[in-house]
Formats: C-alpha cells, sequence, structure tokens
C-alpha cells in the first residue's frame, strides 16, 4: 500500500481514537486492530514478531486469532503494547443493566406463576388478564428489590 494512502488510514484512526467515543459504536476494523495499527505505522510482521519477542509466523497467527476471537487478552494487550497502543476491555450493555434485570425478572415472574395460574383455572379460579399480568409485574419488582436467585433459573 503506498505511503500516502497508510498516512490518511492513520489520520483518519488517529481522529477516530483520540476523541471521545461512544464504545457502541466502534468497531473492529475488517483485518483486526493489530493489522490496522501495523499497517498505518509501516510496522512490518517482522518487526512487531522482533518487538514481541517471538517469531515471525506468531504475528500472522496472532492477527488470524484476534479475527476468530481465539487469541487471549494478554496477547492483546502485548500487541497493543509493541504497537504504542493501550487495550481497553470493556462490556458495554445492550439496554441499562436496571432494564435488563428487570426483564428478566418478569420472564421468571411469568414462570412462577405460570404453574400457580394452572392449577387456578383447573379449580375454576383463574385470574382475569388484567389480574394475572398485575400478578406478574408485582412479583418482578419484588424479585428485583430482593435480587432473587430465581430470576436466573433456566
Amino acid at each position: 500500500m503506498d505511503k500516502k494512502t497508510l498516512k490518511l488510514r492513520r489520520k483518519k484512526l488517529d481522529s477516530l481514537l483520540s476523541e471521545p467515543i461512544s464504545l457502541r459504536k466502534l468497531r473492529s476494523p475488517p483485518d483486526g486492530w493489530i493489522k490496522e495499527i501495523r499497517e498505518v505505522l509501516g510496522m512490518s510482521a517482522v518487526a512487531l514478531a522482533s518487538r514481541l519477542g517471538v517469531i515471525p509466523q506468531r504475528i500472522s497467527a496472532l492477527e488470524k486469532g484476534e479475527l476468530e476471537e481465539t487469541v487471549t487478552l494478554k496477547k492483546l494487550r502485548e500487541a497493543a503494547e509493541s504497537l504504542g497502543c493501550e487495550l481497553v476491555y470493556s462490556f458495554v450493555p445492550k439496554t441499562s443493566l436496571e432494564h435488563f434485570l428487570q426483564k428478566q425478572a418478569e420472564v421468571a415472574s411469568r414462570r412462577e406463576l405460570a404453574s400457580a395460574h394452572a392449577s387456578m383455572a383447573l379449580e375454576d379460579q383463574a385470574l382475569n388478564y388484567k389480574a394475572r399480568e398485575a400478578s406478574i409485574k408485582e412479583l418482578a419488582e419484588e424479585m428485583v428489590h430482593n435480587l432473587d436467585r430465581r430470576i436466573w433459573r433456566p
């Protein structure tokens, strides 16, 4: 790849990674971070191997492992350091953790109350839909408040 293109890629990465960003929106480059950073720095696989103290073939395996998600965090951290970077590791919730917990509690309360509802229906004492939903909501709130372990039962 020509030097002008590499310089443009490097400037784009510098811009992207130097500003406050939403981790939710950040995606790995198609060839992975190791190869992208190495290439925009103009660093060969042999040079990176030397910096990591491994044989050059390990770099290909490392880059492949990153893409296949089989590389260890330790190896990623070492590669990042060798590339003048810092590995940042985080879980980013898809929704708020509170919302996730409440949804799981609702699923658990529906499961808990389903058998009771079935028994009551056999005895012709079933709750109407509105009352059943109120019971589910009430139990779910109680489960969240108490961090009830039933929330996580399969």
